[in-house]
């Protein structure tokens, strides 16, 4: 996983960025709430400096699923 994106990922969750993995989510991470999706989705769109849309926001379900919109997106290489 893109290092920014973990580390990002990581503030936003309030875990060690050791706990990120590309298949976090909200099964498997308890501090992936309803409240951190909301902070997620701002803290995406300011760190990558972009909007999503509503479609795109319900793809967020996976550190996976993310980072692979981030690429379609043209914000990782």
């Amino acid at each position: 996983m893109n290092s920014k994106l973990k580390s990002l990922l990581a503030t936003v969750f309030q875990v060690p960025v050791e706990r990120m993995t590309t298949d976090a989510s909200p099964e498997n991470l308890p501090e992936w709430d309803s409240f951190a999706m909301v902070n997620l989705v701002v803290a995406l769109e300011e760190s990558y400096k972009c909007t999503f849309s509503m479609e795109e926001i319900v793809r967020l379900q996976c550190a996976h699923a993310i980072e692979e919109l981030l690429h379609e997106k043209g914000l990782l290489s």
